[in-house]
């Protein structure tokens, strides 16, 4: 599967699940990342069975990705932002 336009993205066959995200906006990449933001905190914010002592675990699991990728794990990394960027930079001299 292969598009001629540059600013198309197809679906990964691949995946079975999708959440289509759509604001508006054409054309351009990471307008989503706001919305899972949102969507990943309300996640991880709810208790097990009412339990106010029992939150949801939420793991990411990055597998290929672009920048809007990086920028997302930075962000929610406080305690690991620093060895990411060195990590991305790092990369990105080479």
């Amino acid at each position: 599967m292969d598009t001629k336009n540059p600013k198309e993205v197809l679906l990964d066959p691949n995946h079975t699940h999708f959440i289509l995200v759509d604001d508006g906006t054409v054309g351009s990449f990471g307008v989503e990342i706001k919305f899972r933001a949102k969507m990943e905190k309300e996640i991880s914010e709810q208790k097990v069975y009412g339990n106010t002592n029992v939150s949801v675990p939420v793991v990411c699991v990055v597998v290929e990705g672009g920048p809007n990728t990086i920028f997302t794990v930075f962000e929610a990394s406080i305690f690991l932002a620093k060895v990411i960027a060195s990590a991305h930079e790092l990369n990105r001299q080479n």
